[in-house]
Order: C-alpha cells, then structure tokens, then sequence
C-alpha cells in the first residue's frame, strides 16, 4: 500500500474521482494482489500472473501489440534482399517462369500448405531455383552431391519395380 503524506493520499483520491477512505481500499487490494503475484496491464487495464518479465503489459496485450506492428510484407522483402539478393518481384518472376510449381517434383504451390522456398547455392550464394519444402530439404541431404544424387537414380532405376 503507497504510504507517506496524507496530503498525497488526498491528491491521489481527488485525481481518481474517489473519496479517501474508498482510495486506502483500492490500495490495500493492490497491494493484496501484488503479494499474490499479479501485475497491472497497461494495456488491458486488468489484473495478471501472466506477464514477461520486463513488460508493463501481459502477455497476451504484448502479443496482440507486437502482431498489429508486424508488416508481413515488409518482413518477406527484408529477409528475399537480406539472404538470396532478391527483391520480391523477382521471386514473382521465378514463380511465374516455374509455371507456380516446385522446380523438381512439378507440385504446384496450391497444393503446399507453404509457399515455394528460394533453393541457393551454400557455397557460392547463387539463387537456383523454387523448391517445395520436401524438394529443398532433399537436397540439402545429399549436401547438393551430383554423385550421390546420380547413385539415387541409378538405385531407383535397378530396383524400379
């Protein structure tokens, strides 16, 4: 409970619009409250334990704040330039040339529950292609070896059945 001057206790009740005896019990249930482990939200103006540890506002506030600055479009022109040196037209270029489909297994980007992934050479940067999730994580398997990838064919075809 805030203490000290009752001038302040007087002050305090007269910018709530309350009298003092109804300010000391607003003050002793939130000091109840702190004890109990609640924090304000700045945000949602309730009592929560369901707070991080350096935010004037619960979680959930922090989410709902933090998702209504996220700009999706912004973030995926920042990571295409950013990673493979790409803008997002260029991406769109890539997908209209791959006719919308994953470049090795044809599967076109309707029927992925994501879109199609920026395939890249590791060693030299260099962008390749659009890949289906599957298709990209093959790859990356096989650390992009033609040998082993030509050994898969050659094992496909000898044990087609």
């Amino acid at each position: 409970m805030k203490s000290g001057n009752p001038r302040n206790q007087v002050r305090r009740a007269k910018n709530k619009g309350i009298t003092l005896s109804e300010l000391i019990i607003l003050e002793q249930e939130e000091q109840l409250k702190r004890e109990q482990g609640y924090k304000w939200c700045n945000s949602c103006k309730e009592w929560s334990k369901d707070f991080g540890k350096a935010y004037s506002y619960c979680k959930q506030c922090y989410r709902d704040r933090s998702n209504s600055k996220y700009d999706l479009e912004k973030q995926r022109t920042h990571l295409l330039k950013k990673k493979y040196g790409i803008t997002p037209e260029k991406y769109d270029e890539m997908l209209s040339e791959q006719d919308y489909k994953c470049y090795i297994c044809h599967k076109h980007e309707d029927k992925l529950d994501r879109s199609l992934a920026v395939d890249h050479c590791h060693k030299t940067g260099k962008v390749r292609g659009l890949l289906c999730g599957n298709c990209n994580r093959f790859l990356g398997q096989i650390n992009d070896d033609i040998d082993t990838a030509e050994r898969l064919l050659q094992y496909l075809q000898i044990h087609n059945i």
